[in-house]
């Protein structure tokens, strides 16, 4: 099991900038809850990340793929994790990419497991939560976490017995 690099996580899309693979849209929230933080237009932060086995250099043929959606509000993080024909699925994580392109240090962990099936496939939701900035869960601020998007410093991976430094991944990326 060799690492990988994260060459082809970055894609450009007129419509979109730089996104993995698939593009999708989005839709507004409605919510009247004050917590969600706004642009200036009062959209909600809205960051996608859609893992594929391919984003890997050299690309990881699976037919493992997952995403993760993340709303951005005043005091954190609210994520959904989501895996579709996963197997022997050990964790997921949020990480730095450095300017090489390569895996950087973790910096969110999203899903951990103790025991891992190894013969089951496993679709539908992994983990879903409410992350708090500058807590032990989320070591950084919320700018520094919406810098590292804008810049297009963080990427997901899922991780499974096969592939211990991750067999999909993905660019996390802000929707405008």
């Amino acid at each position: 099991m060799s690492s990988n690099s994260y060459a082809n996580l970055k894609h450009y899309n007129e419509d979109y900038g730089y996104c993995p693979g698939k593009m999708i849209r989005t839709t507004t929230i409605e919510n009247e809850n004050e917590n969600f933080v706004q642009d200036e237009d009062d959209t909600p932060i809205l960051i996608d990340c859609i893992m594929e086995g391919r984003f890997f250099d050299p690309p990881i043929t699976t037919p493992m793929s997952g995403n993760v959606t993340i709303i951005v509000t005043e005091d954190g993080l609210l994520f959904l994790l989501k895996s579709r024909k996963g197997k022997g699925i050990v964790s997921a994580m949020i990480q730095k990419i450095n300017t090489d392109d390569e895996p950087g240090p973790q910096v969110i962990q999203l899903y951990k497991t103790i025991k891992v099936n190894f013969s089951q496939m496993k679709s539908g939701v992994l983990s879903k939560g409410f992350l708090l900035f500058e807590s032990e869960e989320l070591p950084m601020t919320r700018d520094e976490f919406l810098h590292l998007i804008e810049n297009k410093q963080l990427m997901a991976s899922i991780s499974t017995l096969d592939y211990e430094d991750g067999e999909i991944a993905g660019l996390l990326v802000r929707h405008f």
